[in-house]
């Protein structure tokens, strides 16, 4: 029974670490696999065979998204231990809403209900432009109409659950650890990717703004908010 028990353990622990279609087996070449994310399609960075080791989007390479997202695996490992030398130093870890908790089947879409109700707005201001509704007709209706953009606005705030403050000169420690371990030559990179999955849910690579968006992860995993730095 305490070997079943400790089994079970590392399986959980194991699913926390790899989100659902990343397995632990596959080969880790760089320590940074798996984490990295298209700032487009929201597709992994993978490997490219090139004469300089890069990355690239997932579904660019399979032609599926517009945007090319290639960038040196070394010029990335410097950007993100950067990011997190500079999230350590501002302590900048402010819990944000997870963007993937579970929802019941009776949840509302709130963003859904206020679009319709900001379309419905548009309709009103064209309908008062072409002159088929009066400047009072589309003076109550844009009040009405503001009024349950409004309500709804309120609704989605007190449906978001709340989320614990986390202990921030712990938190930093623990990502100081993390900074130490993949900073030294001695690790192989697939230590280092688990060490990293510790404390990082994702990694979003902006290729517009040429910026790195890192996504921390407490132990219990509520989500963080982005830490963003310049590549």
């Amino acid at each position: 029974m305490e070997l079943w028990n400790k089994v079970q353990e590392q399986i959980k622990a194991t699913k926390k670490k790899y989100p659902k279609y990343q397995r632990a087996e596959q080969t880790v070449q760089f320590m940074l696999k798996g984490l990295l994310r298209c700032s487009d399609c929201g597709a992994t960075l993978v490997m490219q065979k090139t004469k300089c080791p890069s990355v690239q989007c997932h579904n660019y390479a399979r032609g599926s998204c517009r945007v090319s997202h290639s960038i040196s695996i070394n010029k990335v490992n410097t950007a993100v231990i950067t990011g997190l030398e500079k999230a350590i130093k501002d302590m900048n870890f402010t819990i944000e809403p997870a963007a993937n908790a579970p929802k019941s089947k009776d949840s509302v879409n709130y963003d859904k209900l206020i679009k319709l109700e900001e379309n419905k707005l548009d309709r009103a201001r064209e309908a008062y432009l072409s002159g088929i509704d009066t400047a009072e007709e589309y003076k109550s209706n844009k009040t009405k109409i503001q009024a349950a953009i409004d309500e709804l606005m309120k609704q989605k705030e007190k449906a978001i659950p709340k989320q614990k403050e986390i202990n921030k000169t712990e938190y930093a420690e623990k990502v100081q650890n993390v900074l130490t371990f993949i900073k030294s030559p001695d690790n192989t990179e697939q230590a280092k990717n688990e060490v990293l999955r510790t404390i990082i849910s994702k990694i979003i690579y902006v290729k517009s703004e040429n910026t790195l968006n890192i996504f921390f992860k407490p132990v219990s995993y509520t989500h963080l908010r982005a830490h963003e730095t310049s590549l």
